[in-house]
């Protein structure tokens, strides 16, 4: 059962058809990435998703309603949100940030429960961001801001995390770190949606990816299936090759 549905989804801004006729569902407990070139509409199908904007056409269904039909709180216990842009000016204690995720089931920031202080310890135990407790989420680096905006998300407890280029500002021993948990975030039953710009991490972590090209799906399915030379020659325009290392495949490119 799909916990997002997008229906021949369009969107438009300026006029200009930024999103054309997407079709894609996303099952319970997968990994799934959201890969291709900058401006193929990524940023814009995940805010769709998200309900930051609103579809020109089409339809996006969350748990079998219609996204339109689901309060702002209700949502919030359905999925989560990482953003791109971890820039946050207002001088918050990083606990209190990642408290924040509690928000759909504490209504006041000192109104919490035991067990929302131990979700919230737990989640930043999970992202290495413990030590950042008590520091302002001004104060930190963005890398750091990132960690504890997915700790924010996973304590939210949500039964999706959708993240939009979550390693943009993480050093590799960081991306790995985040990937991994997400991993075991996603065994627990919870459906984790990321845009990547790496795809040989796509190509690691991901069960399914979505290649989008010019505001359109080109390709949706098994990982190993879809991240192939031929797709990546087509979307991407350039060559490259698979080849196994250490059980593993890895995307090589080449110049002919």
């Amino acid at each position: 059962m799909p916990i997002v549905d997008i229906i021949q989804l369009e969107y438009k801004a300026n006029k200009n058809l930024i999103l054309k006729g997407i079709d894609i569902s996303f099952e319970k407990g997968k990994f799934y990435s959201i890969v291709g070139p900058n401006g193929s509409g990524k940023t814009t199908l995940v805010k769709n998703i998200i309900k930051y904007i609103s579809p020109s056409k089409g339809s996006i269904v969350v748990s079998e309603t219609p996204i339109n039909k689901i309060k702002a709180r209700d949502l919030a216990d359905i999925i989560s949100y990482v953003p791109q842009d971890t820039l946050l000016e207002l001088e918050f204690s990083c606990y209190d940030v990642v408290m924040m995720g509690r928000s759909s089931k504490v209504k006041f920031l000192g109104n919490e429960k035991t067990t929302d202080i131990e979700k919230v310890l737990e989640a930043m135990k999970v992202t290495g961001t413990l030590n950042l407790k008590d520091k302002l989420i001004t104060e930190i680096s963005g890398g750091e801001r990132q960690r504890v905006l997915l700790a924010r998300a996973i304590a939210q407890e949500s039964q999706c995390i959708i993240l939009d280029e979550p390693l943009s500002h993480l050093d590799i021993k960081h991306q790995l770190d985040i990937l991994d948990n997400l991993i075991k975030i996603k065994k627990s039953g919870k459906t984790i949606i990321s845009v990547l710009h790496d795809i040989n991490l796509a190509l690691k972590y991901s069960d399914n990816t979505v290649i989008m090209k010019d505001g359109k799906v080109f390709a949706n399915g098994p990982t190993e299936k879809v991240i192939t030379p031929n797709n990546i020659k087509e979307v991407y325009g350039v060559d490259c090759k698979v080849v196994s290392i250490a059980e593993e495949k890895h995307i090589i490119f080449t110049r002919n």
